[in-house]
């Protein structure tokens, strides 16, 4: 009959940690060495958010609140933030090491600069996505809620359509410009940018009448390019429309690696028995460090289509949009 009470003593014995369903006050949540905490490599990103989710920073002045902001995808996290995920929230951050970082509410942690520390709920879960690794390039500075330029180019008689002014992958682009007249020849030259300043001419040709052309031969990769193009005939003597590109095309290195890091980001979602945005959210970013601006804008595009309750997701392709533009 001893062990009968047994339990009772031992559970009046063992200490029992607090009820973690309410998250505490963000301007409470310490960063003492007792709570779990993850080292990060230089900065974290959000991939994706579901659910309420915010993240704090201390009062500006004292005495005065913090300023609490929602969680948005694509958002950078500076230091000294508190996220604070509610009930059945669910958010994804990236490190700067490519580790993955998924949190589950109720939950508070705070990000020091170092460190994602964990104040209530759970810790986070860790992954990675085997075989990805990005550009060398930086991402473009974190404007996801800023509206791009809207400068109308529609107005403009004549213009390139294509290819972007950004880099590209395919060794034949074709190149597309409106005209706002209905008839209308062009005179379009393709130079490949040159370190002296000298820009030879690869191909050059003489009133065009539609509005494409088929280059003549493939272009070289690791080089960089610039296209022009003018009105035909007495109109161009006399100072009429013209327009001029820049682009560049990815070196063979540049390009296998793009592919192998493409190819690990699809067999991740094959494995994945869910759905998982973040790893789209990833691809745009893969994009983005390799300079391929309308590739990312696409994907960022295409997501805001597939969850429009997601703003953000429309606001980055925006501002992609409009880095291309003022390439």
């Amino acid at each position: 009959m001893v062990w009968s009470w047994l339990p009772i003593v031992l559970a009046t014995w063992i200490p029992v940690p607090a009820p973690l369903g309410v998250p505490v006050p963000p301007d409470s949540a310490s960063a003492s060495k007792e709570l779990p905490r993850i080292p990060v490599g230089h900065g974290i990103t959000s991939l994706w958010v579901e659910g309420p989710a915010s993240v704090s920073a201390g009062p500006e002045e004292p005495g005065q609140p913090s300023v609490e902001l929602p969680m948005l995808c694509g958002d950078v996290t500076p230091p000294g933030r508190v996220l604070t995920l509610g009930a059945g929230a669910r958010v994804v951050l990236v490190g700067g090491d490519l580790q993955l970082m998924s949190l589950r509410g109720p939950a508070v942690h705070r990000w020091t600069g170092d460190e994602l520390v964990t104040v209530a709920g759970a810790r986070p879960a860790l992954s990675v996505v085997a075989g990805y690794r990005e550009g060398p390039l930086v991402p473009l500075p974190p404007t996801a809620t800023a509206a791009a330029d809207e400068r109308d180019r529609d107005s403009v008689a004549l213009a390139f359509v294509a290819p972007p002014a950004t880099a590209l992958r395919d060794t034949r682009p074709v190149l597309r410009w409106r005209w706002s007249a209905p008839n209308g020849r062009f005179d379009v030259t393709l130079a490949r940018a040159a370190d002296d300043g000298g820009d030879p001419i690869i191909e050059r040709w003489r009133a065009l009448s539609g509005r494409s052309l088929v280059l003549w031969a493939p272009l070289e990769r690791g080089a960089r390019y610039r296209a022009t193009i003018a009105v035909h005939g007495a109109r161009a003597l006399a100072g009429g429309e013209s327009d001029e590109i820049a682009f560049g095309v990815l070196a063979d290195a540049d390009e296998a690696a793009l592919t192998r890091s493409l190819n690990a980001l699809r067999e991740a979602a094959g494995r994945a028995p869910d759905v998982h945005p973040e790893l789209q959210v990833l691809r745009a970013r893969l994009f983005e460090t390799y300079g391929l601006l309308a590739d990312a804008e696409r994907t960022w595009a295409g997501l805001a289509l597939l969850y429009p309750e997601h703003p953000e997701l429309n606001a980055q392709a925006r501002r992609l949009a409009g880095a291309v533009r003022d390439q």
